[in-house]
């Protein structure tokens, strides 16, 4: 549903405050909190078009238009520029507000409410130190974490280093021997021998180098010698 006026006026009479709203857009409208006293003020210079200024609300007419600044919270302000006709809407909606309002009052044997800034804004001054205060804790939340991690890390790393030391200690009582190296430890023993014993060393194939030559013999000569030497074990029989 649209916002068809371009601005609306509505009296709170229980709390004296008048409730402006403006239309920015087919589907944005602002909403401003002026206290009663300021806007009945700004509705007697804006009638004459006299320029009017005060903590609420601020018109500075020029030929036939004019800003108006009205205040929206403790720390923003908000600025429209809208035409003569358009002023004179939002003064003529005010004017019949203005008499029912009196009237009630009247009635009521009430006075309108004088109210200050810190009653308008209260709730929001209220909400923002609730929102200060969320932030902080978040925050606080979030340094605790990164101490916890801080800490974590550092008992790590405490941890890796003697690990470390004790690796490296370790490797220095390591002796390292290759098949290119003699080795370094000694062994000393008594062995005997007999003469029909021969001892081959255990790294005879390591590390050789040279050529190694054999010579063949065809059957026929085995054959020969064989029968040579039979020959010989007759005759000494």
């Amino acid at each position: 549903m649209f916002f068809d006026d371009s601005s609306r006026i509505k009296i709170d009479y229980e709390k004296g405050l008048v409730r402006l709203s403006i239309k920015s857009s087919d589907y944005s409208v602002d909403e401003f909190t002026i206290p009663f006293s300021e806007f009945d003020s700004f509705y007697d210079k804006a009638t004459s078009k006299k320029d009017y200024e005060s903590n609420s609300i601020k018109i500075k007419w020029m030929s036939r238009e004019a800003i108006v600044q009205v205040r929206e919270s403790m720390y923003k302000r908000r600025i429209f520029k809208l035409s003569e006709v358009k002023i004179n809407k939002i003064l003529s909606q005010f004017g019949s507000q203005k008499v029912i309002y009196l009237n009630w009052l009247s009635s009521n044997g009430l006075k309108a409410h004088e109210v200050t800034e810190e009653y308008i804004y209260r709730d929001e001054n209220h909400d923002q130190e609730e929102r200060g205060d969320a932030l902080a804790k978040k925050l606080e939340d979030k340094i605790d974490k990164v101490i916890d991690i801080c800490i974590q890390l550092s008992e790590s790393v405490s941890h890796l280093s003697t690990k470390m030391k004790e690796l490296e200690h370790k490797t220095q009582n390591v002796v390292i021997s290759s098949s290119s190296v003699s080795s370094q430890q000694s062994i000393e023993s008594d062995f005997s021998f007999d003469d029909n014993e021969h001892f081959i060393p255990s790294d005879l194939n390591v590390n050789l180098k040279g050529t190694m030559t054999s010579e063949a013999t065809s059957s026929e000569d085995s054959a020969m010698d064989a029968a040579e030497a039979l020959k010989r074990l007759r005759r000494s029989k």
